[in-house]
């Protein structure tokens, strides 16, 4: 795993990061082995190995994409998936659909999250932000927010702590 950080230039955070972007992973279920107390990467390692060519081809070119952008991971992750904007790909038209994204992002003064819900159901899920820490889905945001929902909480919403 050391020399996948360093090929990558990936910090370990960050490589928690890129191992939750659904894109990239593309249903292999790439996860980190030999996780113990030391702490030690050199001991840990990626599995199933050898890794997949597709897997490496997409956290390749997901990687330039995200330092080539002020996205964080789980952004570009939405966004590769979003019907409206890549609808899976990461091609030249859902590179020309990301500036056209970004530029009414950039009118509108919105998130990433918050954007996309004009175009497709809203984001009912927690992601990983660069630091480490969990973010709070936007659907958890609006509807269940308790200075939005003191007046008349509605027991519907309630019965879904974390939006899902």
């Amino acid at each position: 795993m050391p020399a996948f950080l360093q090929a990558a230039n990936l910090t370990y955070e960050s490589l928690l990061e890129l191992l939750q972007v659904a894109w990239v992973q593309g249903g292999l279920n790439i996860t980190i082995t030999g996780i113990d107390d030391t702490c030690m990467t050199s001991q840990q390692a990626l599995s199933p190995s050898p890794l997949d060519a597709g897997f490496l081809d997409r956290a390749h070119r997901f990687l330039r994409l995200w330092i080539a952008t002020a996205y964080k991971m789980w952004e570009l992750d939405l966004l590769l998936g979003a019907p409206a904007v890549a609808n899976g790909t990461l091609d030249q038209n859902a590179l020309a659909a990301f500036l056209a994204f970004r530029q009414l992002q950039d009118a509108t003064s919105l998130a990433v999250d918050q954007q996309l819900a004009f175009y497709q159901d809203m984001d009912t899920n927690t992601h990983r932000d660069p630091d480490g820490s969990t973010t709070t889905s936007l659907y958890s945001r609006i509807y269940l927010n308790p200075t939005t929902t003191w007046i008349a909480p509605d027991p519907d919403l309630v019965s879904l702590p974390t939006g899902a």
